[in-house]
């Protein structure tokens, strides 16, 4: 019976020193530097909102976020869509975008003659030939003998994109091929998948249609191709940031158009599987449509082009779209150093 009190006692007092010890703080054990590291929080990612139109000519814009590319620069990139380019000038001057993307055209001008200062800094797209816009005609009227060729579109209905941008300067181009220009045909304007529709519906004679939607016109047996050959390294599409955006987070800017760089080296020349399904995706069209249509090419030189702005300037000027009177010194609204410094952070191919 002793024997049982003494072991009780025992007992009871080990639990106590096991008590005790829980109790006392301890140090941490020592870790290494890579353990340390897993451990640490990682950054948290910059914001930025970036526009953008869901066709082939911007897609290193979203190829880009699909592939990881701007998450690798530390961005946590929201893609915004906008059916046509040219409220993209305003939306970035006022600061609902970041950076947009779009055609240089009345918009852009606009914007910076109003004061409303926007910093181009890099191209995402030329224009070679077979063009990434076509001028496409309604099987209908085709087939009813009315368009058989770019002149007989004089005083009819052709669309385009949108107004603003840089697509009266294409479909100018385009028809001048048939000796006309954009003053001898009714404008109008109609998203590319609509313009699709409407020559389905032989509502409209003809359509300037930026690809892959003109492939889809022409495959569908609702449209008749009659140009792809009249801009050669043109420039197509711009990427342009908000004024206050580029001064104060300049390091953002680049890691943006690294990414940007990045999608568009994967690109050039073919396009991969994975790239022809993102592309896909973004568009709403079947991935053979992507691979057999005419693309965009994308210039990672760091080029902007600024001669090919100027001829976009003198031509709104010339349409009465621009309001003011005397041309903009557009030098001074490119910066080429966010190019500059994104291709030597990516280093050569």
């Amino acid at each position: 019976m002793p024997h049982r009190r003494l072991a009780r006692r025992a007992w009871c007092a080990l639990a106590l020193v096991a008590v005790l010890l829980a109790l006392v703080p301890t140090s941490p054990p020592v870790s290494t530097g890579a353990s340390a590291a897993e451990a640490a929080p990682l950054p948290q990612a910059r914001r930025v909102t970036i526009g953008y139109v869901p066709n082939a000519a911007f897609a290193p814009v979203f190829v880009a976020y699909e592939k990881g590319y701007y998450r690798e620069q530390g961005l946590d990139v929201t893609l915004e869509p906008l059916t046509g380019g040219a409220d993209m000038a305003t939306q970035t001057a006022v600061g609902n975008f970041d950076v947009g993307t779009g055609g240089p055209g009345a918009g852009l001008f606009n914007a910076l003659a109003r004061g409303i200062n926007i910093v181009i800094t890099a191209p995402v797209s030329v224009v070679r030939t077979p063009n990434v816009a076509q001028l496409v005609a309604s099987r209908a009227a085709y087939d009813r003998g009315e368009v058989r060729s770019i002149a007989d579109l004089r005083g009819k209905r052709v669309s385009i994109i949108a107004r603003g941008a840089a697509n009266d300067y294409y479909l100018d181009q385009a028809l001048r091929r048939g000796g006309l220009t954009i003053w001898d045909i009714d404008l109008q304007v109609l998203p590319s998948p609509e313009a699709v529709a409407a020559l389905a519906n032989d509502a409209i004679p003809a359509a300037l249609i930026v690809e892959p939607f003109a492939t889809e016109a022409v495959n569908r047996g609702v449209g008749v191709l009659l140009t792809d050959d009249y801009l050669e390294n043109f420039i197509a599409i711009v990427m342009y940031f908000n004024e206050q955006f580029a001064r104060q987070r300049r390091e953002d800017g680049i890691g943006v158009v690294t990414a940007l760089y990045k999608a568009a080296r994967d690109l050039d020349p073919v396009y991969r599987d994975e790239d022809v399904a993102i592309i896909a995706q973004y568009t709403r069209l079947s991935p053979e449509v992507i691979r057999t249509a005419g693309r965009a090419y994308h210039d990672v030189s760091g080029d902007l082009h600024l001669a090919d702005i100027e001829e976009l300037q003198r031509f709104v000027m010339a349409r009465g779209e621009a309001n003011y009177s005397e041309p903009l010194d557009l030098a001074r609204y490119v910066d080429p150093s966010f190019s500059e410094a994104a291709l030597t952070r990516l280093g050569p191919r």
